[in-house]
This record gives C-alpha cells, sequence and structure tokens, in this order.
C-alpha cells in the first residue's frame, strides 16, 4: 500500500512538474528598418476557375476566388497560380486582379505554374478576379484554360 501511494505521490509530481512548465513560442526579431516584415501568422486561401475560353481577343468569363473573413493586419506574401491550358489553344493572357483593383498580367503559353509578388504587402481579404484574354483575331484562334490560385498571406509582429 505505501508503495503504490509513493507511486501516485511520484506521478503526481510529474505531471505538475510537467504542465506547470510554459511552453516556448517561437521567438520574431526584426529591426524597424528591416526590408520585409516578420510574420508570425501565416495562412492561405485558394480557389479555381471553370473553364476560361477566349476567342479572337475577346474576354473569357471572369472568375472569382473569395478570402472570408480576414482580419485588418493581414498582407499578401505570395500567390501562387496554377494554369492547364488545353490542347490546341493558342497563348494568351492571364489576369488577376486583387479586390482594391490591381491588375497582374501573365503570358501564358502552356500548362504552368507562378509565383506572383505583385500583390505582396496588400491587403488580400475580399474577391478576387481571374480571367484570359488572347490576341487572336480570327474566329478560329481559340484559348481555354482552367486555373487555381493560392493567395499566400501573414500577419505582422507589430498588430
Amino acid at each position: 500500500m505505501k508503495q503504490r501511494i509513493s507511486s501516485l505521490l511520484l506521478a503526481c509530481l510529474m505531471l505538475c512538474t510537467m504542465l506547470g512548465t510554459p511552453a516556448s513560442a517561437m521567438e520574431v526579431t526584426s529591426s524597424p528598418d528591416a526590408a520585409v516584415p516578420a510574420y508570425i501568422y501565416n495562412n492561405y486561401f485558394s480557389g479555381g476557375t471553370g473553364t476560361m475560353n477566349s476567342m479572337s481577343g475577346s474576354k473569357s468569363k471572369v472568375f472569382t476566388v473569395s478570402s472570408g473573413g480576414l482580419s485588418d493586419n493581414a498582407r499578401v506574401t505570395s500567390v501562387e497560380l496554377s494554369v492547364t491550358v488545353s490542347r490546341g489553344s493558342i497563348p494568351f493572357y492571364i489576369v488577376i486582379t486583387d479586390p482594391v483593383g490591381h491588375e497582374y498580367e501573365q503570358y501564358v503559353s502552356a500548362t504552368s505554374r507562378f509565383t506572383i509578388t505583385a500583390f505582396n504587402d496588400l491587403y488580400p481579404g475580399g474577391t478576387w478576379r481571374i480571367y484570359i484574354y488572347n490576341e487572336g483575331v480570327d474566329f478560329t484562334e481559340v484559348s481555354t484554360a482552367t486555373a487555381n490560385m493560392r493567395v499566400n498571406y501573414g500577419y505582422d509582429s507589430y498588430a
């Protein structure tokens, strides 16, 4: 009986010691002169398009990707774009517009992946728009593609 009580007390002491020790958090060091802000929380949202068709220089249907609710101090760290081009398509431009209206165009001639930094440090919250257009002039000059976009963002350590 005495041995059981000793074992129980020892187990309680070990449990209290483990639970009472604070876990160390990741330390972020950044000086006010740093070129790139330090982000202590990182996340992303993503979405895809349906089939985008552009014929004879026309603009395709516009697809949207929404962020959902984000904190006011969220900032874009990069945008990743994966584009799948259908066989027989002529080269085209894919256009991404952020919720405020900043636009980015990328020339696409084949299925590819891009990392875009043009939106870095901008607020990512809201509805993003994606579409394609080509420079064709004849009705047989068609571009068809789908895209998946991932917007990576972080929360700065000063908020």
